[in-house]
Order: structure tokens, then C-alpha cells, then sequence
């Protein structure tokens, strides 16, 4: 019988080696050996991680626990893309660490920086109102049950200590442009967590504007270089770029709804 290791005990070894740098990165409600167990079940469901650069494996592995997230695939995930080495100008696959909206949503609330925030996506089913007055921003949003139909519109909404409201606005071809400049656009989390994704669109456009520490920033940004907006495409079917405005009800409202500025909110949702 054969005792040369398998990729996966391989891997786990190599875990186990880094013991001493995850305690010292992780936040103490995290135990090292709970993260260990979590990266191992990542690379089991997703064999293709350990065919990708190892090094970026493991770098990825590292930021996640430097963000205090776990990569489970709903407070973040192992993404492999497609890059091309400077050295040998060759293409080759590497990993990369990408927190997800609920990773995020829940650093930001463990902080208590914000008095609250949230990410929804509006459903064509959906009673769905945005508006801005002298009083400021304001929205209305009742979801309907059952099946509601497609996606709409995708929303971020944070509410400051003070009292301050910050929301940001993103209708479907909003989010697929988004998606159009996403090194991984046809697969991974766009194609298997699209609504979270979306999520996440929205609040990372949020985030460029609330009163976070830099720490919050970083881990919002973490996957920016999976994005080219230089050559990015529109992806979205022509049919369904349509103007915020025309999913509201709203026919004179063009140029506000493209505004950001922080209002008033009547209630949490």
C-alpha cells in the first residue's frame, strides 16, 4: 500500500503549518482549527483550488482570516480566475479570497459603527417606492411572498448613530454592468450566488460613502481586482435597461434618481 500523501492531506499539512499565523490574524471568537476544518471543506467542494497556483491558495486562505471571515461560501469564498503570469506570459489560474454580502454585512455590524444596515434585492412582485425631497432620501420597500417574479432593482441602506441615512439604487442592467467587468462573469459566485452578488454590488457602491474605518473598507474592496471597467461590456439584454424611474412609477424622475445624498428613513427594514 502506497503512503504518499493525497492532494487534500497534502493540503491539510500545509494547513496545519500555519497554525501559528491563523491564531495570530483570527479574531478570538474564531478558533483556529474551526477555520482549518471550514478551508479544508472549501477545497473538497471545489477540487479545482488546489490545480490553481498554490501560493495564491494560501495567500487567499490567510486574508480571510486576517478579515475575520471563514470562507464557507456565505461569509466569503475561494474564487480560481484566469491571469496572466508577467514573468512567463503564460496563462495560469490562480485563487483568490472574496468576501461575501455576508461576510460584510456582518463585520460591519460586529464593529457597531452604523446604528444598522442591510442589502435587499425588489422583486417585479414587490411594492417597491424611492424618492428624494427637501427632507432627503426616502424609501419604501414591502416584499411580496410566495413567488414574486424577477429581480428589479437591488438596494443598500445604512443608518448612522446620528441618524444620518445613506441609500444606494441599482436597477438589473446596473448590476450586469457590474457583472460585465468581472473577471469571473461566467462562473463562480456570479453564476451560483447571483442575488448575494448583487447584494453586494449595491453595498460596496454604498460603502464608498459611509463614515467605516479603513479596516471595513478593505474588506468591502478585497475582490476589486477581479473587475476591469476600462474594457468592461454591457451584458444585460437591451430589453431590459430601463431607467430607475420606470421600475417606480415615477415618469418626470430621471436625473434624481442617479443623486446620492444622505436623507431621512422612516423605519429599519
Amino acid at each position: 500500500m502506497s503512503n504518499q500523501m493525497s492532494p487534500v492531506q497534502e493540503f491539510r499539512g500545509q494547513l496545519s503549518s500555519m497554525a501559528g499565523e491563523f491564531t495570530s490574524a483570527l479574531p478570538s471568537h474564531i478558533k483556529p482549527e474551526q477555520f482549518q476544518r471550514v478551508a479544508v471543506t472549501a477545497i473538497q467542494n471545489d477540487p479545482n483550488l488546489l490545480q490553481a497556483d498554490r501560493k495564491s491558495l494560501l495567500g487567499s486562505i490567510m486574508k480571510a482570516a486576517q478579515d475575520g471571515l471563514i470562507p464557507d461560501g456565505r461569509e466569503g469564498a475561494l474564487v480560481v480566475f484566469n491571469t496572466k503570469d508577467r514573468n512567463t506570459q503564460q496563462w495560469i489560474q490562480k485563487v483568490q479570497w472574496m468576501p461575501m454580502i455576508g461576510g460584510i454585512l456582518k463585520k460591519i455590524r460586529q464593529s457597531g459603527e452604523l446604528a444598522s444596515i442591510t442589502a435587499q434585492v425588489v422583486k417585479e412582485g414587490d411594492e417597491f417606492d424611492y424618492w428624494i425631497d427637501d427632507d432627503g432620501e426616502h424609501l419604501q420597500h414591502r416584499p411580496s411572498f410566495g413567488d414574486a417574479g424577477d429581480v428589479r432593482l437591488v438596494y443598500a441602506l445604512a443608518k448612522t448613530k446620528d441618524g444620518a441615512v445613506y441609500i444606494e439604487v441599482m436597477t438589473k442592467a446596473d448590476i450586469e454592468k457590474v457583472r460585465g467587468a468581472s473577471k469571473t462573469k461566467d462562473r463562480g459566485p456570479w453564476v451560483d450566488w447571483w442575488e448575494q452578488m448583487a447584494k453586494k454590488s449595491a453595498m460596496h457602491r454604498l460603502a464608498k460613502r459611509l463614515p467605516i474605518s479603513n479596516e471595513l473598507v478593505t474588506v468591502v474592496n478585497r475582490d476589486e481586482e477581479f473587475y476591469d471597467f476600462d474594457s468592461a461590456r454591457d451584458i444585460t439584454p437591451r430589453k431590459q435597461t430601463q431607467s430607475l424611474s420606470s421600475f417606480i412609477g415615477e415618469e418626470d424622475q430621471s436625473n434624481d434618481n442617479e443623486q446620492s445624498a444622505a436623507g431621512m428613513f422612516g423605519g429599519e427594514q
